[in-house]
């Protein structure tokens, strides 16, 4: 027996010819399409144009990520990974590009913003070139497919979203090197204050390089180390040189493993609704790994990686059990809407939000 399972062309073909993983990872890539596009017009018409199996550091296979694309060839990417043995979409984005060589034939990924290439049995990042060596402590986590949601239902379901989001969309910014999404991530948020009421923030004709570039000398030491409160430090002091008074709010912690590994109640109440309802941008800062050797530091040493996001809106299921964060990327200035919570027993995460708790012109 042959089953048609998918409406898109490329993905119109027998069950038997796709593995059990594609299978179920299209499910939950369509159903994301459909309940994103209720609320964020930019997922309208989007479809699924291809797919590639992601792996773990096992070589198991972890997932799917696929290309998607509307009528006016606005292109972006959804990535369905293996969580604690049921498949979710931890990272998507409808302006994005892939987040990897594609041509590569293997790609491994265990965690959303991560992928990596294996060279000389080490694995290497795509984004930043990283070498996070050969993780032979790594443990897979086996798919669960009699407990994910059967593939071959007929009414695909909305998730039911509630969609808090700033009353319009940053700009993004491409850091202009290594090692800058920290002061890219905080130009965005400069930009998009000085362009909605707060007027001087940045001078007339200030380049968004020029901008980053003021940002990292108020935040940064040198250029391989940053510590949090460093950073908290610079971000007070530019506001101050411009003439505002800020205070900054963080939750700076390591998170634990299993199913604390995401966005906290208390995070979606005490940082992100309040922040945005204000109409002002967030910063967070994900690691992953053992990338972060200090919950202190964000950039301490040649293997570290933590990365800054700009967030302007949370995408949160109806029961409240999933939030899904819609930030602009430094990588590539684009948007990305994704899950803060790792795939695996294995890994560690790292955990960092900012947010502006109270602003006023100085007096």
């Amino acid at each position: 027996m042959c089953l048609m399972v998918i409406s898109s062309p490329i993905f119109a073909k027998c069950t038997d010819d796709l593995s059990l993983i594609e299978i179920y990872a299209t499910r939950k890539a369509k159903e994301y399409i459909n309940s994103s596009r209720v609320i964020a017009p930019e997922w309208e018409g989007m479809e699924i144009v291809d797919s590639k199996t992601l792996y773990d550091f096992n070589e198991q296979e972890n997932g799917v990520v696929f290309k998607v694309q509307n009528s006016v060839s606005q292109a972006g990417y959804i990535s369905v990974l293996n969580c604690y043995g049921e498949l979710k979409v931890m990272e998507a984005s409808y302006d994005g590009q892939i987040p990897f060589d594609w041509s590569y034939d293997r790609v491994y990924c265990d965690s959303p913003m991560f992928y990596f290439y294996k060279d000389n049995n080490e694995f290497i990042s795509f984004r930043d070139g990283l070498n996070v060596g050969n993780m032979n402590d790594y443990v897979s986590t086996e798919i669960n497919y009699e407990e994910n949601i059967s593939p071959y239902g007929v009414v695909i379901p909305d998730y039911g979203f509630t969609f808090y989001r700033l009353n319009s969309i940053p700009t993004g910014m491409v850091q202009p090197t290594n090692l800058t999404c920290t002061p890219t991530a905080l130009a965005v948020l400069v930009r998009y204050l000085d362009s909605n009421g707060y007027d001087n923030l940045v001078a007339s004709g200030v380049s968004n390089t020029s901008l980053i570039n003021a940002l990292k000398s108020s935040t940064y030491l040198g250029s391989d180390k940053t510590t949090i409160s460093e950073l908290t430090t610079g971000w007070k002091k530019y506001f101050n040189n411009k003439g505002y008074s800020v205070t900054i709010k963080s939750r700076d912690a390591e998170l634990s493993t299993g199913s604390a590994n995401r966005l906290k109640d208390s995070d979606l109440e005490n940082y992100i609704v309040p922040s945005i309802q204000k109409d002002w941008p967030l910063i967070v800062m994900i690691g992953y790994w053992g990338y972060a050797n200090s919950s202190d530091n964000i950039f301490s040493g040649p293997t570290t990686a933590l990365h800054a996001l700009t967030v302007y809106g949370a995408k949160v299921t109806t029961d409240g059990s999933e939030e899904i964060l819609v930030a602009k990327d430094p990588w590539n200035g684009n948007s990305v809407e994704l899950r803060w919570i790792v795939t695996n027993s294995s890994s560690q995460p790292y955990f960092y939000i900012y947010a502006i708790q109270y602003m006023s012109a100085l007096s």
